[in-house]
């Protein structure tokens, strides 16, 4: 029941923040806006209730997006930094424009979200793959990989991960110190 509750809060953004001048609607992972905003933001956003960090740069069809949630939410996959831009198709003349779009997270595909700032700014949205994450989930089935099994799974190969970096470092410290006094000589 409680993957279902955390689901059901996935799919609604509601939350005010701060920043400079931007005005953006969201469309999948497509922006259309003008202005940027970097700064914080306080209610539910991807899932994440609380204080969370972000940043908007739009110029039209060109744009850049991070969100930073809480720990909990970044470990549920919720956290997303990506950049959209326009450019010429090189395959054929040239006239065709292209979009490349650097990763994020795949949850935000089927994403509507408004957002505007004027220093004070408040960002609304619903989110279609998390509603269907949701209702598919009642059956057992995850597709977005954000329930508890997939967290604790996220959780345990990232703190191994921290404990294989720690020990390279620890050996490579250790290698430095047993040269330095051969190249001290």
């Amino acid at each position: 029941m409680a993957d279902r509750s955390r689901d059901l809060t996935d799919i609604f953004t509601v939350a005010g923040e701060t920043g400079l001048v931007n005005a953006n609607l969201q469309l999948g992972k497509a922006n259309l806006g003008v202005g940027a905003q970097s700064g914080h933001g306080m209610g539910l956003r991807s899932g994440a209730i609380g204080m969370y960090e972000t940043g908007d740069l739009n110029l039209l069809l060109v744009s850049a997006k991070y969100f930073e949630p809480n720990d909990e939410a970044y470990y549920r996959g919720k956290g997303y930094e990506y950049t959209v831009t326009w450019q010429k198709n090189k395959k054929d003349d040239g006239d065709r424009l292209d979009l490349e779009m650097d990763e994020g997270g795949n949850f935000n595909l089927f994403q509507i979200e408004f957002s505007a700032s004027l220093g004070l700014g408040i960002r609304l949205g619903i989110n279609f793959a998390e509603m269907a994450d949701f209702f598919v989930g009642i059956f057992n089935f995850d597709p977005l990989k954000d329930d508890r099994k997939a967290v604790a799974e996220r959780k345990a190969k990232f703190h191994q991960q921290k404990e294989q970096v720690e020990q390279l470092q620890n050996a490579a410290n250790k290698n430095e110190n047993y040269l330095k006094p051969a190249v001290d000589n």
